[in-house]
């Protein structure tokens, strides 16, 4: 079992400690590549020039790891992945582990899960990265193995749905959220790649199709099924709804007009304008979509309103309206 605990994730961390510090100061100064250069998509879809070597995991069995002065504790609520935060307090340096473990983690062995999304996740990591620096996390290292990644630890962020649910303001959000959208977008379209690119990249990432079906399962398909048993707390005992977040207050409206019999028109209506959208969303790929951005992709440093972008596991080639929707239709829900 592959599978770090927080004292495996110490051990792991002080055995690659040596590589992980080369790494994060040559991110520090690489030069970013101009989008001439090279190809967006990183050879082998993992961005090589951050993959652990591996030298470390041949000692693993022989020596013995002195862990003192690191502090390791799972941080974040995510529904997919393990995360930690490593704290070296030797070196004064902070980072995040994490590892997508062959099940989703809010569910369970139950619910089985490729760990390859954490390949998907490196790479579109790589290629936000590349396109908009300034508002994408940073991505140290990988190591395709133990699917894990490495990324800077954002001293001082929060998580926007928090700061948003305490009524507070980020200055300039809809700039800077704008400004990643357009370019992560613009330059994966047809409107800036070569067709060779372009397809190299949809042809990448539509190995990420584990990912795709638990999006469309959640956005297009569990939210207009609820009726269907009368309420969410029976869906999800007889089918593992995840859309349960409304019950039981808002059964009875939603059965309204999701019911046939209470409503056939509305129903018919519904039904027939979502599996419109679905078909979009599976046929239309306009550019790299970032696959889950919503107000909890989205990392806030209230004192200089700094924004950060986080967790594209759900990456695909996509229409360009659907992250561009998912993220408006957050800011609504917060409004309403």
């Amino acid at each position: 079992d592959d599978l770090l605990d927080l004292e495996g994730v110490a051990r792991y961390y002080v055995r690659n400690r040596k590589e992980l510090v080369e790494k994060k100061k040559e991110r520090d100064i690489r030069p970013l590549l101009s989008l001439s250069e090279t190809s967006l998509l990183p050879d082998g879809g993992w961005p090589e020039i951050l993959r652990l070597s591996g030298n470390a995991r041949e000692e693993e069995e022989e020596e013995e790891v002195n862990v003192e002065g690191v502090e390791v504790k799972e941080i974040g609520d995510g529904n997919m992945n393990f995360v930690f935060l490593i704290k070296d307090l030797s070196l004064n340096l902070s980072w995040v582990l994490k590892q997508a473990p062959p099940f989703v983690k809010c569910i369970g062995h139950s619910w089985p899960c490729s760990s390859s999304r954490a390949r998907f996740e490196g790479t579109a990591l790589s290629v936000e990265g590349r396109l908009c620096p300034e508002y994408t996390v940073s991505l140290i290292a990988t190591d395709p193995e133990k699917c894990i990644l490495v990324l800077e630890f954002l001293e001082d962020f929060r998580v926007l749905r928090t700061v948003m649910n305490e009524g507070n303001k980020v200055e300039g959000l809809g700039d800077k959220i704008g400004h990643f959208l357009a370019h992560t977008l613009f330059h994966t379209s047809q409107f800036f790649l070569p067709i060779d690119q372009q397809r190299q990249i949809e042809s990448f990432f539509s190995q990420n199709h584990e990912m795709h079906g638990i999006t469309e399962k959640v956005i297009f398909r569990e939210p207009f099924e609820a009726g269907k048993y009368g309420s969410a707390e029976e869906g999800k005992e007889k089918k593992g709804l995840m859309n349960h977040w409304s019950s039981p207050f808002l059964d009875k409206v939603i059965s309204s007009f999701l019911s046939p019999s209470v409503s056939p028109n509305t129903f018919l209506a519904i039904q027939t304008n979502v599996w419109k959208l679905l078909s979009s969303f599976r046929g239309r790929s306009e550019a790299l979509l970032h696959g889950d951005l919503h107000t909890g992709s989205v990392m806030v440093r209230e004192k200089d309103n700094s924004i950060k972008i986080i967790d594209p596991e759900f990456a695909m080639m996509g229409p360009m309206a659907f992250d561009i929707g998912m993220i408006l239709a957050n800011f609504w829900m917060h409004f309403f």
